[in-house]
């Protein structure tokens, strides 16, 4: 699962939560340790633990996530593209392509190519009529997973 996490409230990381590895892979140009993640690495298998069936429940250990830090070159040397690098090494992880094919060399074009993909679809009159016909999806109930 990737997560694009807010953290103190003027940087974004991402993380890449592997509940079958039980490891938290943290993707921060900043390249610092952080506390809020080492948090989660107990957190997690507590959350998991409690919405687990009663008789799954009882035989579950509660053991902490680790946590890896990705290595990532001297980047973000401007200070003002985390987010934007947040979102392009979800894009990477996701379609197996190197983390260091972002670089500050072109983190600019990319920001300005999110920036005018998002007003394309503000403008896109087909979009705009299927989001205006939206309805909420009816939900069922699923057969339940052990994770």
């Amino acid at each position: 699962m990737h997560v694009p996490v807010w953290v103190n409230r003027n940087h974004w990381i991402t993380l890449c939560i592997n509940f079958v590895s039980r490891n938290i892979q943290v993707f921060d140009c900043g390249g610092k340790k952080i506390k809020e993640v080492e948090a989660l690495k107990h957190l997690i298998p507590r959350i998991i633990k409690v919405v687990q069936s009663l008789s799954v429940k009882k035989h579950l250990a509660i053991t902490p996530y680790t946590v890896s830090y990705i290595p990532m070159c001297t980047i973000n040397r401007s200070n003002c593209h985390c987010g934007v690098y947040t979102l392009k090494h979800i894009e990477c992880h996701l379609l197996g392509l190197d983390i260091s094919l972002v670089d500050d060399d072109n983190i600019c074009g990319a920001r300005v190519k999110l920036m005018w993909n998002l007003w394309e679809a503000t403008i896109d009159p087909e979009l705009i009529e299927k989001m205006s016909k939206y309805e909420l999806p009816k939900y069922k109930l699923a057969k339940c997973i052990e994770l």
